[in-house]
């Protein structure tokens, strides 16, 4: 092409590798490399694995002349010369950075990406046909089918075209052999030509007979995890799907393996993990089930350049199968320059892609944490396209596990001890936090049980000690390490019952705490519990107790079991949007914890509309809410009005806060009630006259109330208006014999 269009005089190439340009002397390497130049002048050089010349570890290596010698000729000659410098992508990018002035040499870079299955098929069936060969259909189908395995265990040396070019070779070797096995007559110029089934090396690796029912029951065996099963059968059938097209001819384009797994310890990864690697070996999609577990130990070493050795050797021993790396975010320290961890990450991420198809990367750790991971290393979240979470275990899910843990142990637990364990294990629950160990959690608990029962055998005489009485668990047998010093449910209801008013919202409270103690019994039976959501709308006027309200729902909760603490957080919007929303709204939730979160006006948050910046803020809250279900209970109020609006503007929201609680105005009669209590708070009287007026001004206040009628906060006011008067009733009589104490009808103010 340049030669035709008059860039240089010839159409000459020239073709060169290290071996034709350095040699073994001092002085000889540059007059090699100039007689080579000199033979391409004119036309092109092309020098293949140019990064072979370059050899920083060897500073006696005379490869730097050449490089030398070429970039001043590549000057000097620059209109009679193209020079092509070849090899692989990774090399030559190194190449690159370890010479200075070859890059602004060379400004066009091509990349030849590796030919694609179709593309490699029809590269062979062009050899074939140049051949004067025919597939048959049998044939046909099975090469495409070798073709596609070829390529799917490809490695950064694969030969691509060259690869096709051998395997039509050894077609029509193997075709050869078959032809001399049949008569002279036999061999017509159509079977001459023939490429039958047969001729096709097939040297696929070989399926392990895949028992899908022992997979599943394998798996199912699993407590709970219900969405890591549905991922697990989704990997099963898509791999499945895959061997059914390429046995139908059809072109089966192999995923990727890795995985991500994020979740709290104690979630069954490991486990899920050796699991997957006995999948995809029967699968044919690996040559072995073994899994190759590491952390950061096994990948960081002390010491420049250890770090990529121990992680290469943990590759290599894993190829073939699954590397499983728990916490592989320990590897990534960005605030550490002098950390070799990313070391172990660009290594990792060069044999994952050369490696492709002859490795399963599994990489663990928290969801949080995982997630961090992935925004501080680019090029990561690419090689690992499906993600799998493993939740927590629920309360029920926990005592199954350590249920089963005894059962294995072949003790027995008695009614009492099973009450006493459902109601430790639901308290663990409940406190857990980001670091709670799940089924390990359960594993030690049985440990614990086992090592009381066995205090607990040792006091009673070895006579008493029966088979029987050597498997029973008894409820004093139960480690109780709950909290201590919360208060009974019933204690609390009594203050709640002790409110004046509000009797719709103590019926919902009631119907709450009945679905929770129905809940316990369901477990206790073994039976799926009632969905229940802790979170709620409080919607009312100011004044009405909302705020008394979240607090005792906070020490209900607790008193249930179903929050460890059960403090109350009040926020607002200011506490929400400071400084950045996201991080301000995080802070405030983990205060939360285990507690009630109660934002008074919500819909302040919105008030600026969807650009508001406490958008932000409620995005991160519905986040939360989701991460943290079990160990926070959200309650947003405000207005009526104002609070279905902010829940209808926000789907996200709805579908959290299932549970609205309606807080009316007090009535007249119910804020003389909150009036009186004042009075006896202050040690005040009313006298009847002074109540019917007191009355009678209730209820023309509770006739013209507005919108933000203050309820029981106006009674606070009016009483603190009426004190005023009758202060200065008092003070104005100078005979000192009126009672301070007395309230009188003079004092109510007229209003």
């Amino acid at each position: 092409m340049y030669h035709q269009m008059g860039l240089l005089p010839t159409d000459r190439v020239v073709e060169c590798s290290r071996k034709d340009l350095v040699a073994e002397y001092v002085g000889q390497t540059a007059k090699t490399t100039q007689e080579k130049i000199e033979e391409a002048k004119g036309g092109v050089l092309f020098i293949d694995e140019v990064y072979t010349l370059s050899q920083p570890d060897s500073p006696k290596d005379f490869g730097h002349e050449a490089i030398a010698v070429l970039l001043e000729m590549m000057e000097n000659g620059r209109d009679d010369l193209c020079v092509i410098i070849a090899g692989y992508s990774d090399e030559m990018r190194k190449f690159f950075e370890d010479n200075d002035g070859l890059k602004s040499r060379f400004p066009t870079i091509i990349e030849f990406p590796d030919y694609t299955a179709p593309e490699l098929m029809e590269i062979i069936t062009r050899l074939l046909d140049a051949r004067k060969m025919v597939l048959d259909d049998a044939a046909r189908a099975r090469l495409l089918a070798v073709v596609t395995d070829i390529h799917s265990r490809r490695d950064r040396k694969f030969g691509n075209g060259r690869e096709m070019r051998n395997l039509a070779e050894a077609i029509c070797k193997k075709q050869g052999v078959r032809l001399m096995t049949l008569s002279a007559a036999q061999r017509t110029p159509t079977e001459l030509q023939r490429i039958t089934e047969e001729d096709i090396p097939d040297e696929r690796v070989r399926t392990v007979a895949v028992n899908e029912q022992e997979l599943f029951d394998e798996i199912n065996a699993y407590v709970g995890l219900d969405s890591v099963k549905a991922e697990f059968r989704n990997l099963l059938n898509l791999a499945r799907i895959g061997q059914e097209r390429l046995k139908a001819g059809l072109p089966a384009e192999r995923g990727a393996l890795h995985l991500v797994f994020s979740g709290n310890p104690g979630t069954g990864k490991t486990s899920i993990a050796r699991l997957v690697g006995k999948m995809y070996h029967q699968l044919g999609l690996l040559r072995s089930d073994r899994v190759v577990e590491c952390s950061r130990k096994d990948l960081v070493a002390q010491y420049v350049g250890q770090t990529a050795k121990a992680t290469q050797e943990k590759i290599e021993e894993a190829k073939g199968g699954v590397l499983f790396i728990d916490e592989v975010y320990t590897l990534s320290r960005p605030d550490d320059p002098k950390d070799f961890g990313h070391e172990a990450i660009a290594v990792l991420l060069e044999m994952m892609e050369n490696g492709r198809d002859d490795l399963c990367v599994i990489i663990a750790g928290y969801s949080d944490k995982m997630r961090q991971f992935f925004e501080n290393n680019d090029g990561l979240k690419s090689r690992f396209p499906t993600e799998i979470e493993f939740p927590d275990y629920t309360a029920p899910e926990l005592m199954e596990i350590v249920t089963r843990v005894l059962d294995a142990k072949k003790m027995v637990l008695d009614d009492a001890a099973r009450a006493r364990l459902l109601a430790v294990v639901t308290d663990i629950h409940s406190r857990r936090d980001e670091k709670f160990g799940n089924g390990r959690e359960m594993r030690n608990l049985a440990e614990a049980i086992c090592k009381q029962q066995g205090a607990r055998l040792m006091t009673i005489p070895a006579a008493q000690r029966t088979a029987t009485e050597l498997q029973c668990i008894t409820e004093g047998d139960i480690p109780d390490e709950r909290v201590k010093g919360a208060k009974d449910v019933e204690s609390v209801m009594e203050h709640l019952d002790g409110l004046i008013g509000l009797e719709k919202v103590k019926k919902e409270i009631r119907g709450l705490i009945n679905i929770v103690k129905l809940n316990r019994r369901k477990i206790a039976q073994g039976r799926k519990p009632l969905p229940v959501s802790l979170h709620m709308v409080f919607e009312g006027n100011p004044g009405t107790g909302k705020t008394t309200v979240a607090r005792l729902m906070g020490e209900i909760f607790r008193a249930l079991g179903v929050l460890a603490k059960g403090q109350l957080v009040s926020a607002n919007r200011s506490s929400l949007v400071t400084g950045r929303p996201a991080n301000a709204t995080k802070e405030v939730v983990r205060s939360a914890l285990d507690g009630v979160l109660f934002i008074d006006e919500a819909y302040t948050l919105v008030k600026w509309g969807e650009n508001d910046i406490g958008v932000e803020a409620i995005n991160q809250l519905l986040e939360d809410m989701e991460t943290y279900r079990d160990r926070l209970a959200v309650i947003v109020a405000g207005y009526t009005e104002p609070m279905k609006e902010f829940l209808a503007a926000n789907p996200g929201m709805k579908s959290r806060f299932t549970r609205t609680i309606t807080f009316d105005d007090y009535t007249p009669e119910q804020l003389l009630l909150i009036f009186e209590q004042r009075c006896i708070g202050h040690e005040m009287t009313l006298t009847p006259e002074a109540r019917e007026v007191l009355l009678a001004l209730l209820e023309r206040i509770h006739a013209n109330r507005k919108e933000d009628f203050g309820n029981a906060r106006d009674m606070r006011t009016l009483f603190e208006t009426t004190m005023g008067r009758l202060a200065a009733r008092v003070n104005a009589d100078a005979s000192g014999t009126v009672s301070d104490s007395e309230i009188l009808a003079v004092d109510i103010p007229e209003g």
